[in-house]
């Protein structure tokens, strides 16, 4: 499971996010690892689905009881 991913926004647009999830990708695979798991806000979901990660049929629900 990827806890936490994020670009500083100096870095942003210029590849480094995608570099990075590439790295970790195959970085898993080399390690055995065969599945990779995360939450994506809509903002990044493109960048995920770009580099292969999908949507999966059920979704999660939250309530906050702020």
């Amino acid at each position: 499971m990827i806890l936490s991913f994020f670009t500083y926004s100096q870095y942003r647009s210029k590849g480094f996010g995608d570099e990075m999830m590439r790295y970790i990708i195959n970085d898993s695979k080399d390690m055995g690892i065969t599945q990779l798991v995360l939450t994506a806000t809509s903002i990044w979901e493109a960048l995920y689905k770009k580099n292969g990660f999908s949507v999966p049929v059920m979704k999660y629900m939250e309530l906050d009881l702020k």
